[in-house]
This record gives structure tokens, sequence and C-alpha cells, in this order.
């Protein structure tokens, strides 16, 4: 018979088993909405930074604002271009420190008035004009083309690239008035800068763009101070960013001209080539290898290698199908801009040789 002792110790040892229960429940819990909480910030946090990317897509990868002179001086606008205009203001705002720090870097006036910026980063003009011109290509059409002469007597000779004349005078001449370089080019170049000033590829005059393309361009700029100042006759010219941007513009305008719709497509060395023989008001322009961009349709069976320096360059034509297409560098004539080159000669008084293009 249950005793009122062992009825008293029964009922404090359900009290106890029921107050532990009651406690683990509540840890449990607690526990419970703590990993809850922890897990939506996990999730704002991982939404934050993937709203912080789509922005930093949003403002970095804004498209070149070729056109936005002749729509302001425009006094009537379509409703659409005025609110692309209001956007690309507010847009600007937003993103003005950005170009603060650029323009800490890059210079003083990175998106001033003129075409050109020195070393320095004043806005500067071309310092030099010509008549009759010279584009010289790096195509292995140059070679036994015994073309030297001819370039030679040219006012100005524009070479792309770290194409040299150095062994290769009767095919391609020695005179150069201004290299043409994209920034990265440029830069390993100043890794051992005797090679601007002696050598094959020695000039006074070099000019460069897509500078905020490039690694370490604090350190570039240093290094063609350091030369400026050691070599007072060698200038550098940098494609400012509005000159980047008409650049741009009129390659996308020739193509149209030649027939060709050019999205998503920037120029490389030779467009800017063509765009300093413009600056330069060149009356008469002769360009010499530099192949159409159909060049390689019509000659399947071609053995021409892309740089004519290098015998172990890759072939311009492999199957019908031109180099260019294969490869990002800057160097090889890109196939867009020999397009847009067509639509240029329309309205340039323009040669081809070595080799000639169909009319």
């Amino acid at each position: 018979m249950l005793t009122m002792d062992d009825a008293s110790e029964l009922v404090s040892v359900v009290i106890e088993r029921s107050t532990v229960r009651s406690l683990k429940m509540q840890k449990f819990s607690r526990c419970k909405i703590f990993s809850a909480f922890l897990a939506t910030i996990l999730f704002i946090q991982v939404v934050l930074g993937l709203y912080a990317l789509y922005q930093k897509d949003r403002i970095y990868r804004l498209p070149p604002n070729d056109l936005l002179e002749e729509r302001t001086q425009t006094n009537h606008l379509h409703p659409i271009s005025l609110l692309n205009v209001m956007r690309r203001k507010e847009l600007n705002e937003d993103i003005k420190p950005h170009f603060v720090a650029r323009r800490g870097i890059l210079g003083k006036n990175i998106s001033g008035n003129k075409e050109f910026t020195d070393v320095n980063g004043e806005d500067v003009d071309l310092n030099f004009t010509c008549n009759t011109c010279a584009i010289v290509g790096t195509s292995g059409t140059l070679l036994n083309s015994h073309n030297g002469n001819s370039i030679d007597k040219n006012d100005c000779v524009f070479r792309i690239g770290l194409s040299p004349t150095s062994g290769f005078e009767t095919n391609v001449g020695k005179k150069t008035t201004a290299r043409i370089i994209n920034s990265r080019k440029l830069a390993e170049l100043l890794k051992k800068p005797d090679k601007l000033v002696s050598g094959h590829l020695s000039v006074d005059k070099w000019i460069y763009y897509n500078l905020h393309d490039a690694e370490n361009i604090s350190w570039i700029l240093m290094k063609l101070r350091e030369m400026k100042r050691k070599y007072k006759k060698m200038s550098f010219l940098r494609f400012s960013r509005r000159g980047e941007r008409r650049a741009l513009s009129s390659l996308k305008k020739y193509g149209e001209k030649s027939g060709y719709v050019l999205t998503g497509a920037f120029p490389s060395t030779l467009w800017y080539a063509a765009r300093v023989a413009d600056l330069a008001k060149c009356s008469k322009i002769n360009v010499y290898g530099i192949p159409d961009s159909k060049y390689c349709k019509r000659y399947m069976d071609s053995i021409v290698n892309e740089k004519y320096w290098d015998i172990l360059s890759s072939q311009l034509c492999k199957n019908g199908v031109d180099f260019s297409s294969r490869t990002t560098d800057s160097e090889v004539l890109s196939i867009t801009d020999r397009r847009s080159l067509k639509g240029w000669a329309k309205v340039h008084n323009i040669s081809f040789t070595s080799p000639s293009w169909p009319q």
C-alpha cells in the first residue's frame, strides 16, 4: 500500500522530470529561434551581396555615350531619348567618386575636350599634320613586296604595335612617324625601356590607348614620365576617354557604310591608327599590308603568316577562316576594323597595297 511518504516522493520525482523536460523544451526552442535568426541574417547578406554585384555591373558596364553631344545639341528630343539622357545623368552622379578616383590615377583631365592627353594627364593636340600618310600593317603579305621606298616617301608613316623595320627595310621601309600600341603591350616594353629608344622599335612618338584596361596604371605613367625627362625629344600621347569614345563611334559609323552593324565591337590598334591618320589631316592615305575582311574567303589556300616578322606566327588564313576571329591579340589586324576601313575608304582618298582591295 502506497504510503504518504512514497506518494510525496513520487510527486516530487514527477515534478522534477516535468521541470527538466520543460527546461529542455525551452532550450531547444531558444536554439531553434537563434538558428532561424542566423539563417535570416545570412540570407539578407547574400541578397545584399548579389544586389551590390548587380549594381556594380550596371554602373561600370555603361555603354559608351557616343552620341550624347548630338542628343544634347538637339532642341527636340524623343521622350525615350530624353529619358535615357536623364538616367545617364543620374548614374554619372552615382559613380562620381569612381571618376574622381580614376582621375587621380590617370591624370587631371581624363574626360576633357581633347582627343589626347600627355604623360601628366593634360589635354593636348596631335602635334603634327601630314599631307600624305602611310599606315603599315603586320600581315605577311608585305614580304617580298618591295614597298620600302614607296612607304618612306610618305610625309608620315604610322606603324601598328610591335612591327619592326630592322631587317625588313626593303619591304616595309625604315621611316616611322609614330607607333600606335595597346597599353598592355607598352607596359611590356617599359620593363626594358631601352627598347623604346634603340633597336628595331625605336621611335620618338608613341601613341597608346586603353590605359584603363592595363594593370598597374600608376607604374606605367611613372615610367613614361621618367622616359620623357630623360629623352626630351620623345613624345607619349594617350587617347583620352573622349578620344576612345569617338573612335568607337566612328568604327560603328563607317562599319554601317560598308553594310555592317557592329554591335559589341571595339576598336583595336588598326582602327586607332586610322584615327591618328584622320586627326593628322592626311589628304592621301596609303595602306600597306592590311588584307580586306574577305581576303581569306577568296584565298582559301593562302599560307601567308599573320605577322611578317615572325615565321612561327599563325597563318593569316586557315580553311578560309581569318586568324583575327580566333584571337584577342590587339596587334592582329581585326576583321571588325577592316570592315569599317572599307566604309572609311568611301569618304577618304585611300589606296591599298600588298594586298590591293577589290572595288
